[in-house]
């Protein structure tokens, strides 16, 4: 449902990304994100920056030593992480230099991409070797390379399509949610498979059943609390299901039972893929909790078909006021704050010098799979900070959000502050100030997400030429009488 007016704007013309002309107008856009991930890949690439100086003449003949590494199954991720670190890279600079019409262009273009992402390959493993503990290997070249090529498959296969998913998020309203929708499923069943150390061989198989992560119901080494982790599983599936009903609700019914029904078969397919990799874990349990949470999703968004937005909208601050108690009793909680003895604040003081300020200095020590997990739950807990912004400003005087996307960040930043410099006092915890990044761009996502899905464009809400938009100026009584404020048919 649309919770505010939408005041009245020119039409605009439909670019096709597809088009030379649509492919210029993004042309900018994509290079300014290849530009800002090349750099990603470099600092990434270098993490801890332990710089250790060697003779020029010593850091070649290492080089022209490097070794190919016999890996094991514990490697594999690894080795997978390096794949996946290129296929952005070679799809956003193949887009960048994209031409829709030149064939003679797109072969050069894939040439130069190719050699240049070898090369910064090859210059960022040499550079490796001034940085110490980073392992110096002809696998990670031949891993970035396969990357490479299929980061530029990637895009001749759905490189336009993809341009126009993304347009088509940032142009809000109806269009935006059919994109989210399908953004937000892509990444959840690739989210749900990383880091695609699969298992190759009937051994690593057996090894992998009686290792304790597999089980009819719960796994083994699921330990205290298996009830409790499934509640995250629920809350990350149901968007789906609010998605799914914003996208197809006004053409399609869906039952409850039907959405049940859809969420476990989407259980049983990640579960047994699970059951494929490495690390990872598959259980019944899990099966259940999708179909809770794709039947939540559902029940939530027909639910808010039925409220009227215009009274709540009266009390919406007041709830957000009596909810913020709990949501930073639930945040503490989360970050640990009630798991151990506090500290003296000398003690605490002491620890703060050895805090390192290098953002994801401390996902390095870990695996991928566990720095992945780490991020996204970060990321969960700050949501809500954007969400409720977004919502209380919606609650204003005309119903419209529009306040700088700085209040919601700042906010973040300042909460996940105190939450991170909390942990100085709380024995056996570190503070992590990349978190504090995590924050931040979790608050401004949700925060442009609501404002890009819960905002008609005056295309998509004008029906014919006889229809016409109420403006935010539109009295009380007109709201009442059309409560979401949508359209209105008036005589010419």
């Amino acid at each position: 449902p649309d919770l505010h007016p939408t005041p009245k704007h020119r039409r605009q013309r439909k670019s096709h990304a597809g088009s030379p002309h649509g492919i210029s107008s993004a042309r900018s856009t994509i290079l300014a994100i290849a530009i800002a991930y090349t750099l990603f890949v470099i600092y990434g690439s270098l993490v801890p920056l332990n710089f250790q100086h060697h003779a020029w003449h010593e850091a070649v003949e290492a080089f022209k030593n490097i070794r190919y590494l016999n890996l094991g199954i514990g490697n594999r991720a690894d080795w997978v992480a390096n794949i996946l670190l290129y296929v952005p890279l070679a799809f956003l600079w193949f887009g960048a230099l994209w031409h829709a019409t030149s064939a003679v262009w797109r072969i050069v273009a894939t040439l130069c991409v190719l050699l240049a992402c070898t090369s910064l390959s090859i210059a960022i493993e040499f550079t490796q070797i001034f940085f110490p503990p980073r392992t110096v290997s002809l696998n990670d070249i031949f891993a970035e390379i396969i990357g490479t090529v299929l980061g530029i498959a990637l895009w001749l296969v759905i490189g336009i399509r993809i341009t126009n998913l993304v347009r088509a998020v940032f142009q809000g309203g109806t269009a935006a949610r059919y994109a989210v929708l399908i953004t937000y499923v892509i990444a959840y069943t690739a989210l749900s498979l990383f880091p695609y150390d699969f298992l190759l061989t009937y051994e690593e198989w057996q090894a992998h059943l009686v290792s304790g992560k597999a089980g009819w119901f719960f796994v083994p080494s699921c330990g205290s609390g298996c009830v409790w982790k499934l509640i995250p599983e629920i809350l990350v599936v149901a968007p789906l299901g609010i998605l799914g009903v914003l996208a197809f609700g006004k053409t399609h019914r869906f039952s409850l039972p039907l959405a049940a029904v859809v969420g476990m078969l989407l259980g049983v397919l990640i579960e047994g893929l699970q059951l494929t990799i490495v690390s990872g874990i598959s259980q019944g349990a899990s099966v259940g909790s999708r179909a809770v949470g794709i039947t939540l999703g559902v029940w939530l968004a027909q639910s808010a078909n039925r409220v009227d937005w215009l009274r709540v909208r009266r009390f919406a601050r007041g709830l957000l006021m009596l909810g913020m108690l709990p949501y930073l009793v639930l945040l503490a909680w989360a970050n640990k704050w009630f798991s151990s003895n506090w500290l003296g604040v000398s003690e605490g003081m002491e620890r703060f010098g050895n805090i390192n300020f290098l953002p994801f200095y401390y996902h390095y020590y870990t695996s991928e799979a566990v720095a992945l997990v780490s991020m996204l739950f970060q990321a969960g807990l700050y949501l809500p900070v954007g969400a409720g912004m977004w919502l209380w400003h919606w609650a204003g005087k005309l119903g419209r959000p529009n306040c700088s996307v700085v209040w919601p960040v700042m906010i973040a930043i300042m909460l996940a502050s105190v939450v991170e410099g909390g942990k100085l006092f709380i024995a056996g915890q570190h503070p992590d100030p990349s978190n504090i990044l995590i924050a931040a761009f979790a608050a401004l996502v949700a925060y442009q997400l609501l404002q890009m899905l819960l905002t008609m464009k005056p295309a998509q809400t004008t029906v014919n030429a006889q229809t016409t938009v109420i403006p935010d100026q539109t009295t009380e009584q007109q709201q009442s009488e059309h409560k979401s404020g949508t359209i209105v048919r008036r005589p010419h």
